[in-house]
């Protein structure tokens, strides 16, 4: 949404059975200050764990729009929530698995992402997004962890690859902590019912339940709140601007501190 209220043209894609891409699109289409600054997005299907799927994304949008400027890699998942031994025996590489979906998921866009702007020689910036629990870490979450520390080292290894070369391509990385989204409401199913994600209903910010757990996650973090979206998007806005000519291959926190901690 900050992107296309700033005027940008954007392409949206997503798995369609893990995201509501119409409705996203829908939202910030209607959005009224998206419509003073003639935003533009469409939604695109793709499966980031396929990278044929992503690379056949980078075309449509080129297609579209005439170029690819600014990659935000952002697709992933929570995972299993439960200790190492509760892991079940064929857990790996499945539907749910966060490695597969997070780590790949990248490593595949950004793969697609880098070879146009290497054939078409064009300079590039990549966003990608990693998690304060790939900075530090927590229990019941060891996979989960395992792929967000994955890529804050494949941010790091890519922007050194494409410092001083033609085209410079930029890399850098966002470590959310905790954000009032449905990923973080619905690890209240875990604690209520010990229930993972795919298996309970997904639950709605003005719902009872998340308004009794929620100061409880708050009162977790440093900052004792939860962030929120947009200023997830400002920090990528940021490091997306001429501002950041200079930063590449960094990792932003944005956590009020708590990977600090």
């Amino acid at each position: 949404m900050g992107f296309a209220r700033k005027g940008a043209k954007l392409a949206r894609d997503a798995h369609p059975k893990y995201y509501s891409g119409a409705s996203a699109v829908k939202e910030i289409e209607n959005d009224p200050e998206v419509i003073e600054a003639k935003g533009e997005v469409f939604f695109i299907k793709a499966d980031t764990r396929e990278y044929l799927e992503m690379k056949q994304a980078i075309q449509t949008i080129v297609s579209h729009y005439g170029t690819l400027d600014i990659a935000i890699n952002d697709a992933g998942i929570g995972g299993f929530l439960g200790s190492m031994d509760e892991i079940p025996e064929n857990f790996a590489l499945s539907e749910h698995d966060p490695i597969k979906n997070n780590l790949y998921g990248t490593f595949n866009s950004m793969r697609a992402e880098t070879e146009y702007w290497n054939n078409h020689t064009i300079d590039g910036i990549i966003v990608n997004l990693s998690s304060y629990n790939g900075i530090r870490s927590c229990p019941t979450c060891s996979m989960y962890s395992a792929s967000k520390y994955g890529i804050i080292g494949l941010t790091k290894s890519v922007a050194l690859e494409y410092i001083n070369g033609s085209p410079r391509i930029r890399v850098n990385a966002i470590a959310p902590g905790l954000i009032d989204t449905f990923l973080t409401r619905n690890q209240v199913n875990y604690i209520t019912d010990h229930k993972q994600v795919w298996d309970a209903p997904l639950v709605p910010e003005d719902s009872e339940l998340w308004q009794k757990y929620k100061d409880t996650f708050a009162n977790n973090l440093q900052g004792k709140r939860l962030g929120k979206p947009e200023e997830l998007a400002n920090a990528i806005i940021f490091l997306c601007g001429p501002q950041a000519e200079k930063i590449t291959g960094s990792v932003f926190p944005v956590d009020d501190g708590s990977s600090a901690f």
